[in-house]
């Protein structure tokens, strides 16, 4: 969103979504990766659901959907939107949520380079067609677990950020 403001002369700040509150980290654990977990509304990942649940069974792993208040435990999450949910407006003007509840819980993140997740989670697996998916979710499953995350993207850290913000802008 800054860099299509900023040129039109518009202050810009960057406000991230938080994480769920309700949400704990997992225990750090030794197990074999084996869940892939897509945390929203089914009918957002439209063809990506097939080459993820494809990409899965080829690795061994399982591919759950879930559009439950929480997230049901997993070893990767995934964040892609397709069909008409997949256009310009969401690739560079959606919310991070799904990155920042991917750090909250210590899971690698695959998804596709929207701009808020380029944001929130850098090191994430990116992908753009179901070749680099089906490599990204492999990665995915073989790095290292990330350690969760429990004040960056907190409730109380947006809160902060966004006083930080209304001061600046009100001049103080």
């Amino acid at each position: 969103m800054n860099d299509d403001l900023a040129p039109l002369g518009y202050r810009t700040a960057t406000l991230h979504h938080h994480f769920d509150p309700r949400l704990s980290g997992p225990a750090m654990d030794d197990h074999a990766r084996s869940r892939v977990l897509f945390h929203g509304k089914r009918g957002y990942m439209k063809a990506w659901a097939y080459a993820a649940r494809m990409s899965c069974r080829l690795l061994g792993a399982d591919f759950v959907m879930s559009n439950d208040p929480l997230p049901p435990p997993a070893d990767v999450m995934v964040a892609v939107r397709g069909g008409r949910h997949g256009n310009w407006l969401s690739r560079r003007w959606k919310s991070n949520v799904k990155a920042a509840t991917a750090q909250r819980l210590g899971l690698p993140f695959v998804a596709w380079p929207e701009d808020a997740y380029r944001e929130t989670y850098p090191g994430a697996h990116w992908f753009t067609s179901p070749l680099q998916l089906h490599r990204a979710i492999a990665r995915a499953l073989a790095a290292p677990k990330p350690k969760p995350q429990t004040r960056l993207y907190s409730a109380e850290w947006a809160a902060n950020r966004l006083e930080t913000v209304l001061a600046t802008v009100q001049g103080r």
